[in-house]
């Protein structure tokens, strides 16, 4: 069986499948270090979720400064641990 993501725009009354993954944005986020705000960007897949940040230098979120990806796996063996 293959995961399956689903999304809800409305609180989480109702849900959709997500054919290809999944993209959030946070917008105007406070970058320690950083003149101008930045942004947070999650890529949702069946296989885990990368995230990117992103800021402004010479042009508009010209700068990728951190980045992590964390596996489905690993997540979810990672909130188990947590919970025990």
């Amino acid at each position: 069986m293959s995961t399956v993501i689903k999304f809800s725009l409305d609180g989480g009354i109702t849900f959709q499948e997500a054919k290809q993954g999944l993209r959030i944005v946070y917008e105007h986020i406070d970058v320690p270090g950083e003149d101008q705000p930045g942004e947070v960007h999650l890529n949702v897949a069946a296989e885990g979720v990368i995230t990117d940040v992103w800021v402004t230098r010479e042009e508009y979120l010209d700068h990728n400064i951190g980045t992590r990806a964390e596996l489905l796996d690993d997540l979810v063996g990672d909130l188990i641990e947590a919970g025990a």
